[in-house]
């Protein structure tokens, strides 16, 4: 699998575990009654969360300004298919166009991605 799909596949995880981070924290934060050393604990071990939601979060953004670069049609397609985990099907309904049109669509984003990924590498 190319890295460009690698990334896009892996672009609704990123979005989810920074979701997840930042309720484990919140979590983190609401615990009122704990000792001197369970505070310190606490508090380490949300500096590690917060340095992983900086990485996965650069990440995310990194993927964003990819997808960005394709066309406006194929940036909506890819979107939807990746991020949001529709169907060809319920993006074609959703945007009025043939499951084929899709079809083209995600292989036309994914090959601008691919030729923009490996000009820059």
């Amino acid at each position: 699998m190319s890295k460009v799909k690698d990334k896009l596949e892996k672009w609704r995880t990123l979005e989810l575990e920074v979701k997840h981070l930042s309720r484990v924290i919140k979590e983190y934060n609401e615990c009122v009654y704990l000792s001197k050393y369970d505070t310190v604990k606490r508090d380490a071990h949300i500096n590690t969360l917060n340095k992983c939601i900086d990485t996965i979060t650069a990440e995310w953004e990194e993927t964003v300004a990819v997808v960005s670069n394709a066309g406006e049609r194929e940036s909506i397609v890819l979107k939807l298919y990746y991020l949001e985990g529709l169907s060809m099907g319920e993006i074609a309904k959703e945007l009025n166009y043939s499951v084929r049109t899709i079809q083209r669509s995600l292989n036309k984003g994914l090959s601008t991605l691919e030729a923009l990924y490996e000009e820059a590498a």
